[in-house]
């Protein structure tokens, strides 16, 4: 799977990043595959629909370290000041104000599960008013592929931790 040449334990090249990953994806399935092997169909069925939230949750730990909302003790950063005077979560809520976390740059993401053209609405008219840039995106890490993410942050040239 990685390429390169093995000369008894040595590899002759040093696989890529890219290689690397590409490896354990595999040998995550190939384990997979001989672990659903043993049951019956209806069983597998079941496994599988557990094991879908379990990879959720690698996915999770993986995202929450390499997108910098995590201090260096492993705690979630707080919130910046500018979040909390738009007070969205009176003026729009729940569900659409949903897990929300801040990365080390200040940029606020929201991760809900769902939201309404109203609240959408709301939330945009707010962030203008305020100077806020919004971006919406398919990938989120709290719950891929359930969640989707609203990343707020100060227009350039703003503080972004005010």
């Amino acid at each position: 799977m990685i390429s390169g040449k093995v000369e008894g334990d040595i590899m002759t090249k040093e696989p890529d990043e890219r290689e690397i990953s590409k490896a354990i994806y595999f040998n995550m399935l190939n384990k997979i595959n001989k672990g659903l092997a043993e049951y019956d169909e209806k069983k597998q069925k079941e496994i599988m629909k557990n094991l879908y939230y379990d990879i959720g949750q690698i996915l999770i730990a993986i995202q929450k370290n390499t997108d910098g909302f995590l201090t260096k003790d492993g705690n979630y950063r707080k919130l910046p000041g500018w979040y909390f005077k738009l007070n969205l979560s009176k003026t729009i809520g729940h569900p659409t104000i949903d897990h929300t976390i801040a990365d080390k740059e200040g940029n606020v993401y929201l991760e809900p599960y769902s939201s309404w053209g109203k609240h959408i609405e709301t939330l945009l008219k707010i962030c203008k008013e305020n100077n806020i840039e919004v971006e919406f995106k398919g990938e989120s890490h709290h719950f891929p592929a359930h969640t989707f993410r609203i990343k707020l942050s100060k227009r350039k040239g703003e503080k972004q931790n005010d």
